[in-house]
């Protein structure tokens, strides 16, 4: 094995040494830590589930969807470019010979490059997406929302003046399906049900600008008294209640890149769990 081999196993073994070493301090420190403050998060506050949301709390929620999306698909294209380079350092003149003399080996290397510019051109669109827009934050007013009552709240967001903005509350339910994967392991699958929801454009007349340019964005919905409160149980399932500030550029009928699981690098979008709950 030659340097350049070398060099990248070592990088992939470092990788993977520091990715254990996070779970064993993430399942066997923070894990412990965690349980141990909601405990007593709890006992101070009985019958006050929301309290137990560090976020909701401290009244403060921050959307960073699209500064998570641009790491992974950094992380993955990477990483594929890192195995792609490995397999080719270790046995490339053996796969040149197959691709020169097989059309099939030539598509399969061909779409194997592919993918990996698709991913780099992703990444690099989510990042500008992200250094544009950067975080969005939800100051909740009415701690919890109370079902048959209104929620209210401000969202801070980096905005042009220009962009016109939709809000929307709704009411989902999760549901967690575990299903095989052709190597054997398990994948957790999600899939979002809208029970009820309500959208309305936000004016811009309401909306002010802070000392760097940002949009507070006043979000004053009501909330309807016949739908189950947010319950969501460890895995995520149950019943959520969401808060979505997009601009308003999709045609009428088109699918929301929230609910389609698509990424629109030109459309501003941010989301916000909420507190709704009903009274005693």
């Amino acid at each position: 094995m030659g340097l350049y081999e070398a060099v990248i196993v070592f990088a992939f073994c470092v990788g993977l040494a520091g990715a254990g070493l996070w779970f064993f301090y993430h399942r066997y420190v923070l894990t412990p830590q965690r349980d141990e403050r909601l405990a007593r998060t709890a006992a101070l506050h009985p019958n006050e589930p929301w309290m137990l949301n560090d976020a909701w709390a401290q009244r403060r929620v921050v959307d960073r969807s699209g500064f998570g999306a641009s790491i992974f698909l950094w992380i993955w294209s990477i990483g594929w470019w890192a195995g792609l380079a490995l397999i080719g350092g270790v046995n490339g003149e053996n796969i040149l010979a197959t691709v020169r003399a097989s059309w099939g080996s030539a598509l399969l290397a061909a779409f194997l490059v592919f993918c990996g510019v698709l991913g780099i051109i992703g990444a690099v669109g989510m990042t500008r997406k992200w250094r544009r827009y950067g975080a969005s934050t939800l100051r909740i007013d009415t701690l919890p929302g109370y079902l048959g009552n209104r929620f209210r709240g401000t969202v801070t967001a980096r905005l042009p003046a220009e962009t016109p903005i939709e809000a929307e509350i709704a009411c989902e339910r999760v549901t967690v399906r575990w299903t095989r994967t052709p190597k054997g392991g398990w994948r957790k699958e999600l899939s979002y049900d809208t029970r009820w929801s309500n959208r309305w454009p936000l004016e811009r007349g309401r909306m002010t600008r802070t000392n760097d340019g940002s949009a507070v964005i006043p979000i004053d919905a009501a909330l309807p008294a016949d739908q189950p409160p947010f319950a969501t149980d460890a895995e995520g399932a149950g019943i959520r209640w969401m808060l979505y500030v997009r601009s308003d550029n999709g045609k009428p009928g088109e699918p929301d890149p929230k609910r389609t699981n698509t990424i629109d690098l030109s459309r501003f979008a941010a989301e916000f769990p909420i507190p709704v709950y009903a009274r005693d």
